[in-house]
């Protein structure tokens, strides 16, 4: 896009994992356990230059751009299912 040039991309991926816990026998009911889960979370930060003529003004054209791209329109409208 004119006028803004990209300086650095980030990128960092991490998972939480939460343990499976065990049935349980509380007052003669049991109680189910539930499965171990996983959770990941990817966070991508894009730092660029606005060099348009009034700085600032590139900035949320820049932003649209990225949002109109299929593939974050894909990945952004909901979170991913596990199968």
């Amino acid at each position: 896009m004119d006028g803004v040039q990209l300086v650095r991309i980030r990128l960092s991926q991490a998972y939480t994992l939460t343990p499976a816990t065990p049935k349980q026998t509380v007052n003669g009911r049991v109680v189910p356990g539930s499965p171990a889960t996983t959770s990941e979370k990817i966070v991508l930060a894009l730092d660029a230059k606005d060099a348009s003529a009034n700085p600032g003004d590139a900035v949320d054209k820049f932003k649209e751009n990225i949002a109109r791209q299929a593939y974050f329109k894909t990945m952004l409208t909901r979170p991913m299912q596990s199968s």
